[in-house]
This record gives structure tokens, sequence and C-alpha cells, in this order.
């Protein structure tokens, strides 16, 4: 399992770094997942951008990171923020990537059909968000069993 994990990092960051990896965003996955993307539709992660808007943190990367899908990666969720002129705080984001999107457990999209994407991600993927106080009181069990998780 180990040994699997490492050749998927390293394939991954040399199709990063080859340019040939990226993400796609949910719609695409749903063409051919449409029962997933339903059920994942109807779930907080399909929302996460939401509450960010809700309590005005959508421009504040700490928050940012556990909301989208892929934030930091060259081909992730980007925002910007324009600084001067007449539309000072305007955001520029890739909507595409908006919300705790299939890329953001499996691994990108363009990895599909290739021992890279993760058919099951285990419950350190999930801890990468779900941990100290953004935990909320989270239960890889039970999210399982809730459907949460696939």
């Amino acid at each position: 399992q180990r040994k699997r994990a490492e050749q998927r990092k390293s394939a991954a960051k040399a199709a990063i770094i080859q340019g040939t990896e990226k993400y796609i965003g949910a719609e695409k996955c749903s063409r051919c997942h449409m029962e997933i993307y339903t059920k994942w539709s109807k779930t907080p992660h399909a929302h996460a951008y939401q509450t960010l808007v809700d309590k005005k943190k959508q421009n504040v990367a700490a928050c940012v990171k556990c909301h989208v899908t892929g934030y930091g990666e060259p081909s992730g969720y980007q925002f910007a923020v324009q600084e001067k002129g007449k539309n000072a705080g305007a955001v520029q984001d890739s909507t595409a990537l908006r919300n705790v999107q299939c890329e953001s457990c499996h691994g990108m999209g363009t990895f599909h059909g290739t021992m890279v994407m993760q058919k099951s991600p285990g419950e350190e993927t999930c801890r990468k968000c779900h941990t100290g106080e953004y935990g909320k009181n989270f239960n890889y069990s039970q999210a399982i069993q809730s459907g949460m998780i696939h």
C-alpha cells in the first residue's frame, strides 16, 4: 500500500512537471458517474464554498484551501483579488472548481483509469481538512455509513 502511494505521488509529480495532468471539475466526472454525482450534490461538500461566502471568508486562503478543489496546485482552484481600480476587492476565481469535488479525494480527473487515481481514498485523505478545530466531530465510519463517502 505504501509502495502504491509512493508510485502515485511520483507519477503525479512527473505528470504535473510535463503539464499533462489537470483538474477537470465534477461536472465532467458526472458524465459517466451520474449516480455518484447526484448523491454528492446533496452533501455538504457540494456546497462547501457557499459556507465561506456566507461568512465572508471566500478570500481567506487558509479557509479556501479546504472548501474548493485543488487549491495551491498548478491547475487547481485559483482566485485573485483585484487590489486597485474601480473594481477593487473584486474576485476572479475558477468557479468550476468551487466546493469539495470528486478530485479533492480521488485525484486529478486526467488520471482517471490509471493507478494514480485513488478509487477508495482512506481516512487520511479526509483528515487533510477534517482535523483540529475544523474536525467538526468528523467520524470516518459514520461518513461512510451515511453516504457522505462512497
